[in-house]
């Protein structure tokens, strides 16, 4: 896709103005904590995408891009803070420059404009896993299966899947609820056809035979089915109080039926019941720590993966270790408790949700009866709206939204719902007495209405139940054929991840395997464990096996992903768990199976640095490596600090302990990047701190035997000026050496460097001239880069600078 040439930082972060050459090569940033290494990837992550992930998303709170992205001398004016980067289009070769400020961070501009330079920054913005943290990378191994499935499927390219499983799972649902309501409904009316025809059920058949036994008596023909034409021929429409005396006995059947079911069991104790329901839901409702334990298990969750083991992900407070950890399972404790408690409340109003359903039902009829005989001074239809309140309010109880809706229920009076039902009944009683005939009459107008009615209410559940199959068949039918892709997908991955992990553990787990198994929307991640089974990456793995497993699952999705596109990633401080025999691996790693891939990695880990550039993965040139941090200056490199003006400005000031605290820091690093560029033989000491005596010895040594090999090679070349001037080199780096301990007393000051601080001031000056004029010998004068040894098939074949001014060959004439 694409690399990267230049990448410059303006008023972002921590960094005030740097430009940093990649050259499209492998980059490596390091630096002890806190010198803005991590600045660098924001930096890029940013020109890229206009987002940050460190400061978006999961366990960030109140932090956002446009306030906190620029230095933080320019959070008022973000347009003023600006990353730009020169980039390489690959295969093509085009360079492009693109530009970005927080100021406008939805918006950038490239220089020269092309379509293809435009679609390869979309394509990374939509693609902003190319770089990550160690934080970020563990999400792979530790998240719960549906937050890893959503990772995984973002660095995939799959969130399309995802989305449109989740879409046609809500219509499935939905349409499953509109099934279930109409079926409800359905009953309910069969219920009431069974009143109305005096049976035992709503079978045709026996409907039927009701129904003709009716228009027997009545002396009408026998009805050949269930038609409203069938059942009411013969028949005369009813007129005023006539209708309400045909009615009599259909209504004392329906409000029966209503004292039928408020005498149930359910019945009884439902305003007990329900009141405690709703004083729960009151009490959870009014109680913040409830509510905030019952909404945080997936923050807890997301807290403990996030957390680096010392500041808190949200709000940047140091704990001491373990207590981070004990307090967040304390909380945990709480919200599993919160969950637990929701549970049973919802559980009680699913009880009483059953029996409200029943009560409205029979409830229903009567409500009509008292509109059609004008008593509305019962009030039954606002019991009926009260009803209908509940219903709605205990079909779910999952939020505090909804606990607040069942608290402001209010209790339902089955005595009074009786009271009045029973104010009813003299109502229908007074009615006279109809005739048999007007009796039957009214039955099978009544019986008539109810088929009708069942009749369509049957038809619309015909409909609801196909619709619901549709959306079902649709869900289950995508979800199986992308399981069969996905599993496709997950097979490679797993076998491509086991490989890269087995090879970086291949001194104790060298048959490591891994499975990677769809779980519902989620995605269900198990490893080997010498032998012993499968099990979840957490179970038995240790942190630095587990960041291992994040990193191989990360480069095998991308390798699976992208292939030849995967040209460009960033992570920052990702190893910082693998212990260092296992980092050589990964080096190996990267080298090996992603040769084309340039990495931009941060890591405040000397040794690991050192194994990055002893490997290869990158050259001297290719590594930066931050002394210091100051929030008005931003990073400070190595590579562009010389210490001198410093340690005069100290003399001047007569702080010779602070002069020889610059120098010593610098010799420090100076010494070790002497002595790898010449291959100078050092004692091997455990944990690689050679003393700054140990170093520059042996590359005074090595540095002599290499001008004393190039003056032999010189002379087989016959090139005798040539031996001259390195002669002079030689003499020189001998001379400079004894310059810095040509008295016995400076000799044990410069060998014990701890006693720098003790020299006075003149003193002092003098051993700063002396090791400034050695320091020179080992620089080319013209572009005061450090000489170095380049090797071919592991033999020394040429002392050279970066600007190949100061070149030595080694070789001599064969």
């Amino acid at each position: 896709m694409l690399k990267v040439d230049k990448l410059r930082v303006h008023n972002f972060r921590g960094i005030k103005d740097f430009e940093f050459e990649l050259s499209e090569k492998t980059f490596v940033v390091a630096g002890r904590n806190g010198t803005g290494k991590s600045g660098v990837i924001d930096a890029l992550e940013f020109a890229f995408t206009g987002s940050i992930g460190r400061l978006t998303g999961r366990g960030t709170g109140n932090v956002s891009v446009k306030s906190h992205a620029p230095h933080v001398d320019f959070i008022d004016t973000p347009k003023m803070s600006w990353v730009e980067v020169d980039f390489v289009l690959k295969p093509s070769g085009a360079r492009h420059t693109l530009r970005r400020s927080v100021g406008t961070a939805g918006a950038f501009t490239l220089k020269p404009e092309s379509s293809e330079a435009r679609t390869a920054v979309t394509w990374m913005r939509k693609h902003p896993e190319f770089a990550l943290t160690r934080r970020e990378i563990v999400r792979f191994v530790l998240g719960e299966g549906k937050s890893r499935s959503d990772d995984v499927a973002q660095l995939l390219g799959l969130e399309r899947i995802g989305n449109m499983r989740a879409l046609l799972q809500r219509v499935c649902n939905s349409d499953k609820r509109d099934h279930d309501r109409e079926q409800a409904s359905l009953q309910s009316i069969s219920a009431a056809l069974t009143v109305a025809a005096r049976t035992a059920s709503p079978d045709a058949a026996a409907v039927l035979e009701s129904i003709n036994a009716d228009r027997s008596a009545l002396g009408l023909g026998a009805s050949s089915d269930l038609g409203e034409k069938q059942i009411l021929s013969g028949l005369d429409a009813p007129q005023g109080a006539a209708g309400n005396l045909s009615n009599r006995s259909l209504w004392l059947s329906q409000l029966a039926a209503l004292v039928a079911e408020l005498g149930k069991e359910g019945a009884a104790v439902l305003p007990v019941a329900l009141s405690a329901v709703i004083d729960s839901a009151s009490e959870k409702a009014a109680d913040v720590a409830f509510l905030t334990a019952m909404n945080s298990d997936a923050l807890l969750a997301s807290a403990l993966l996030l957390f680096d083991g010392g500041n808190c992900p949200v709000c940047g407070t140091r704990w001491a270790p373990g207590e981070f950890e004990s307090v967040v399972a304390h909380k945990k404790a709480e919200s599993k408790q919160a969950l637990n408690d929701l549970s049973t409340l919802r559980q009680e109003a699913t009880v009483q949700l059953d029996t409200v359903r029943g009560i409205q039902r029979a409830l229903g009829p009567v409500v009509q009866i008292a509109a059609a005989m004008s008593l509305d001074d019962l009030g039954l239809d606002g019991i009926q709206a009260q009803m209908a309140n509940a219903i709605n309010a205990l079909h779910s109880v999952a939020s505090a939204e909804d606990l607040a809706c069942i608290a402001k229920l209010e209790t339902l009076s089955v005595t009074s719902i009786v009271s009045r039902a029973e104010r009813v009944r003299p109502a229908i009683e007074a009615l006279p007495v109809p005739s048999e005939a007007d009796e039957r009459r009214a039955r099978l107008r009544a019986v008539s209405q109810r088929v009708t009615e069942l009749e369509q209410q049957h038809g619309v559940v015909v409909k609801a139940a196909e619709k619901a199959r549709i959306s079902r068949a649709a869900f289950t039918s995508f979800d199986s054929s992308t399981a069969n892709s996905l599993l496709e997908i997950y097979v490679a991955v797993e076998k491509t991840f086991a490989k890269f992990y087995a090879a970086i553990n291949s001194d104790d787990e060298a048959e490591f395997e891994a499975s990677l198994e769809r779980s519902g929307a989620g995605l269900d991640m198990n490893v080997s464990f010498y032998g012993r089974g499968l099990f979840p990456p957490a179970a038995y793995h240790s942190e630095g096996h587990q960041d291992a497993m994040g990193l191989c699952l990360y480069l095998a999705l991308a390798s699976h992903t992208l292939g030849a596109n995967f040209t460009l990633s960033a992570l920052d401080d990702v190893l910082m768990s693998i212990d260092s025999g296992h980092r050589r691996f990964v080096v190996t790693l990267l080298l090996q199976e992603f040769p084309d891939t340039q990495f931009i990695i941060t890591t405040h880990d000397d040794q690991w640095m050192r194994q990055i550039k002893t490997q290869g993965l990158a050259r001297s040139r290719e590594i930066i490596q931050f002394r210091a941090w100051d929030v008005a200056s931003g990073p400070v490199s190595w590579r562009n600090y010389a210490p001198w003006d410093d340690i005069t400005a100290h003399l001047e000031e007569g702080d010779v302990k602070a002069a020889a605290g610059a120098l010593r820091s610098y010799l420090e690093y100076l010494s070790r990047e002497i002595a790898d560029n010449l291959h100078a033989p050092v004692p091997y000491r455990l944990d690689g701190q050679n003393t700054l005596g140990e170093l520059f010895d042996s590359a005074v040594k090595t540095l002599r035997e290499l001008l004393k090999k190039g003056k032999g090679a010189a002379n087989s070349w016959n090139q005798q000026t040539r031996v001259l001037e390195l002669s002079e080199w030689e003499e020189a780096v001998r001379g400079a050496a004894l310059q810095a301990k040509q008295e016995e007393w400076a000799i044990n000051v410069v060998v014990h460097f701890n006693a720098w601080e003790n020299l006075n001031r003149t003193e002092f000056a003098q051993v700063v001239s002396a090791w400034k004029a050695l320091l020179e010998r080992f620089e080319c004068p013209q572009c005061g880069g450090l000489v170095s040894v380049l090797l071919a098939d592991n033999v020394k074949k040429t002392l050279a600078c970066l600007c190949g001014v100061t070149m030595v060959n080694l070789q001599a004439k064969p």
